[in-house]
């Protein structure tokens, strides 16, 4: 995912320098434990970042992924 955080800042220059104005605010999110629990990411959602969309840019054969697997650990 090295190419993918910086990739992610120039998109965000690109809608600037169109002159684009984004519907939404727009988070950029980078967290630490997403391949094993997922508590990085937990940790920013009960700081209070939620989203209507996401947007990871991991690496895939090419294509661009619509859907990942994800981890949800805990009780009942």
């Amino acid at each position: 995912m090295k190419a993918g955080l910086p990739a992610n800042l120039f998109a965000f220059d690109a809608i600037t320098a169109a002159g684009l104005s984004p519907a939404a605010p727009i988070h950029l999110q980078s967290v630490v434990e997403e391949e094993s629990t997922g508590n990085g990411a937990l940790s920013a959602l009960l700081r209070g970042y939620t989203g209507d969309a996401v947007l990871i840019q991991e690496p895939e054969e090419n294509a661009l992924l619509r859907t990942t697997v994800g981890e949800i650990s805990g009780g009942d």
